[in-house]
């Protein structure tokens, strides 16, 4: 091996954001790039590396967490056929140590990664393609999907509440999230189907979804509700939109927590 024809890719790896630092055979830091963690990115990231080959030298890469932090990196890079090796912490943290600034960064951490990318590379070990991988990847674009739909959901239901119940945030503490929250809403989709509850049997309702609902909570929501609102084409529209949406909501809440139970099994 010419390590002449090479650059030294180190990457200290983030939940959100990655920073590499790239060196040649010589040890010399030639520059540091950052990127998100999003696969949608390291095009970009690449495109960015590149700037740094002056000779047609080919980017070798180290990650120290290949298979937590750094996986989704690791396996894009593997799959667009680049070497990637799996640098030890304790490597790093050696490196660091003997380097002239032993302090840690991010760039300092990623510079030693790439040091020990360069000295040890024959015996570092070689990260190889992750058969669920690709598994999980799907999976993860479905559940990104499905929040992005929930999230969709709840401002409709937000602007469809708040027409029925101008005060409905004060409520329940999470309007949209607690099963107690849907029930109600789902039930009561208009101030006059309130009408013939009182404290009692509202309170017995709310309980039959939480045992632990405040004992006051029935009379604070029968406090804020003008049980006599007149319906007219309007809010029987949004009485009639309203279950609907919380069908579908709860539907995408069940399926992002199997889309969860998935993932943590992978």
């Amino acid at each position: 091996m010419d390590y002449q024809n090479y650059l030294f890719v180190g990457v200290d790896t983030h939940k959100n954001q990655h920073t590499a630092v790239v060196i040649n055979c010589f040890h010399q830091k030639l520059g540091a790039v950052q990127t998100p963690n999003n696969p949608n990115k390291f095009n970009e990231f690449i495109q960015d590396l590149k700037s740094f080959v002056s000779n047609q030298e080919t980017l070798l890469f180290g990650l120290e967490d290949t298979k937590g932090l750094g996986r989704s990196l690791a396996q894009w890079l593997v799959n667009q056929d680049y070497q990637v090796k799996e640098v030890n912490p304790a490597l790093t943290k050696r490196e660091r140590k003997h380097s002239a600034n032993p302090d840690k960064s991010d760039p300092i951490d990623a510079e030693a990664v790439a040091n020990v990318l360069l000295a040890d590379w024959e015996n570092l070990p070689k990260v190889r393609k992750d058969a669920n991988f690709k598994a999980i990847k799907e999976l993860n674009n479905y559940y990104q999907s499905l929040i992005k739909q929930r999230t969709q959901i709840k401002n409709q239901l937000h602007e469809l509440v708040h027409k029925q119940y101008p005060n409905y945030k004060k409520f329940f503490s999470n309007p949209f999230s607690g099963k107690t929250a849907l029930a109600f809403w789902e039930e009561f989709s208009h101030p006059s189907q309130l009408q013939y509850y009182g404290e009692k049997r509202l309170q017995k309702f709310l309980k039959k979804q939480a045992k632990s609902i405040p004992n006051n909570k029935a009379s604070k929501i029968l406090s804020l509700v003008n049980k006599k609102q007149p319906k007219d084409v309007s809010n029987t529209t949004r009485s009639a939109l309203i279950p609907q949406l919380i069908n579908r909501l709860k539907l995408i809440n069940q399926q992002i927590e199997e889309i969860k139970e998935q993932l943590a099994e992978k």
